[in-house]
């Protein structure tokens, strides 16, 4: 597991993403238009959207 990105940046990153779907025709323009503003790929922000997802649904 990389730790390249600190937790309250990936966190941060995250809550972009969920407040700005509603911008987005699809689940996909929203990954690649948030993760631009960042400057992180749009599969690791997928990525941490699960992992978030998971956490939530777990506790």
């Amino acid at each position: 597991m990389s730790t390249r990105y600190a937790k309250e940046f990936r966190d941060r990153a995250v809550r972009l993403l969920a407040e700005s779907r509603g911008n987005y025709a699809s689940e996909t323009k929203a990954l690649q238009g948030v993760a631009k503003d960042p400057g992180v790929a749009a599969e690791s922000l997928r990525r941490w959207q699960a992992k978030a997802d998971t956490a939530s649904t777990a506790g």
